[in-house]
């Protein structure tokens, strides 16, 4: 999955985002629970997808909008990285999947893993295999609203040449989107993971066909994870993109550690995260999204 335009944690438009939101999954994962871990990051979804609905209107009112809809998947054939909570999290949502349907996405995950890790990344690419959680009937996602936030992130504004990119299976595809659109769920991302680093838990990133292979085939991941037990092993293929990200967990978690989103001031804080910061704010914000989610469910 091409990463569309670099991302630098060091921009100052969108390090305010990142640093409020590792400070935040820092101090929530103080309580080692999945509870904690999965409303911690279910408020980092739902604030991450309300700024980057929201922020781009407010710079641009006449800006032209995504295209994405469902079915259309030319995007959903490309490695996907992501952090251990995002991985977490869906392995969980693909558990309360009714009996048949779990099957086959579980199934499919499976077979995927077997097929991708023996290839190299151009390999891949060549391929062009779907999703796992993609359904091979309607093209949906059995798990869209717990996706990776780099999935969140991936978007276009005309389908044209997406179409042409998976055409060519074009491995770095250089689309039209909205970069704010783009840069808020890699901030939130970067943050997510920055918080858990900081907490000395393995944040990831990792490629998610074969981090849902490894989840789906414990007991409990997630338990397992939160106690720093191995769940989730590399991807050869994605080594030169993960490991220097890493090195930049590293130097975000020192900073969450020691002061180094310190310029963050209350003023700024409030203004740019996922605004909820008492638990009954978060618990009410939860609730308004679900609310409305059901709502759009019923049209």
């Amino acid at each position: 999955m091409s990463d569309g335009p670099d991302f630098d944690v060091r921009d100052p438009t969108y390090r305010p985002l990142l640093g409020a939101q590792a400070v935040t999954t820092f101090e929530r994962l103080e309580e080692r629970t999945a509870s904690a871990l999965f409303e911690m990051l279910e408020d980092a979804r739902g604030g991450s997808d309300e700024m980057a609905d929201a922020l781009p209107g407010i710079v641009d009112p006449k800006r032209r909008l995504p295209v994405c809809q469902k079915g259309c998947s030319y995007c959903c054939h490309a490695t996907v990285l992501a952090s251990a909570p995002e991985i977490l999290a869906i392995a969980a949502q693909v558990r309360t999947l009714p009996a048949a349907r779990r099957e086959d996405v579980e199934l499919r995950i499976h077979e995927g893993y077997a097929r991708s890790s023996a290839r190299t990344e151009s390999e891949r690419t060549a391929a062009a295999d779907p999703c796992p959680l993609l359904d091979p009937d309607d093209g949906s996602c059995a798990a869209h609203e717990v996706r990776p936030f780099a999935c969140r992130a991936y978007h276009s504004l005309d389908v044209a040449p997406c179409k042409r990119a998976f055409e060519a299976r074009s491995p770095n595809p250089v689309l039209p989107i909205d970069v704010i659109a783009f840069r808020v769920p890699h901030a939130t991302s970067f943050g997510v993971m920055a918080g858990v680093r900081a907490r000395g838990l393995a944040p990831g990133p990792f490629e998610l066909v074969r981090g849902l292979h490894e989840a789906l085939s414990g007991a409990d991941p997630t338990a397992a994870w939160l106690a720093n037990e191995p769940v989730f092993t590399d991807d050869p293929a994605s080594r030169d993109v993960v490991l220097p990200t890493r090195s930049t967990l590293d130097t975000l978690a020192h900073d969450v550690l020691h002061g180094g989103f310190a310029e963050l001031d209350a003023g700024a804080a409030s203004d740019a995260p996922l605004a909820p910061t008492t638990a009954d704010d978060r618990r009410r914000a939860r609730n308004q999204r679900k609310k409305q989610k059901k709502q759009a469910r019923g049209r």
